[in-house]
């Protein structure tokens, strides 16, 4: 079977995931990943909060079955969270992810408050991604007994 080392992965992620970022730059293109992603994570938490049971249980026999397609669904919606929180944040700051270095005498100042704020907002995405995968599991559970 033919694969990948580990540094061809990581070069073809970090690839798609600038072409994604890239794209949101465009605000319709924005809007549509919000919309796509706002009514993928609302069917999903209908989906808990009515089938709370049937749900579990589902997640239950595929993480028997195998534990890995059982990570890799929490990484979707980990992923699917983190997204729509990155999104979100794209709309009130959507010149986030210039990097223009003028010849301006606070060029570098304003590169590094970009650079900083940048980074609050990916580190508030992952944290939104954690909160989503972390409240429907708590829903899942509490609705469920």
């Amino acid at each position: 079977m033919w694969r990948l080392n580990d540094e061809d992965t990581d070069d073809k992620l970090a690839e798609v995931v600038n072409r994604n970022v890239d794209a949101l730059t465009d605000r319709r293109t924005l809007l549509r990943y919000l919309s796509v992603l706002g009514i993928v994570n609302v069917l999903i938490w209908l989906s808990v909060l009515i089938f709370p049971v049937e749900v579990r249980d589902g997640f239950t026999q595929v993480w028997q079955t195998s534990d890995t397609v059982a990570k890799i669904v929490l990484a979707l919606v980990f992923g699917l969270g983190m997204w729509l929180s990155y999104s979100l944040f794209r709309l009130k700051f959507p010149d986030i992810e210039e990097q223009r270095l003028d010849a301006d005498v606070m060029a570098s100042f304003h590169f590094q408050s970009n650079s900083s704020k940048r980074f609050a907002v990916w580190v508030l995405s992952v944290v939104g991604g954690i909160l989503n995968l972390a409240l429907l599991i708590f829903a899942v559970l509490a609705r469920s007994e």
